[in-house]
């Protein structure tokens, strides 16, 4: 769910932090950032057009995040 993908994305980012990292490390966790950006940006993504599907008084099958 996106406070899963946010929670990770942060701690991703504080890794990368570490000025004792080194390159390998490094460049893997900023493709693991990238990943979790792209996640987080596809959720909202999703949930914007149910807002939209939803303003336009459009029926929107429930969805659970579990």
């Amino acid at each position: 769910n996106l406070e899963e993908a946010i929670e990770a994305l942060e701690k991703t980012a504080a890794q990368m932090e570490d000025p004792a990292l080194g390159m390998e490390k490094s460049l893997a966790l900023y493709e693991r950032g990238m990943q979790l950006s792209q996640r987080c940006r596809t959720l909202l993504e999703g949930y914007e057009k149910r807002i939209q599907m939803l303003d336009k008084g459009e029926e929107v099958p429930f969805e659970s995040e579990q």
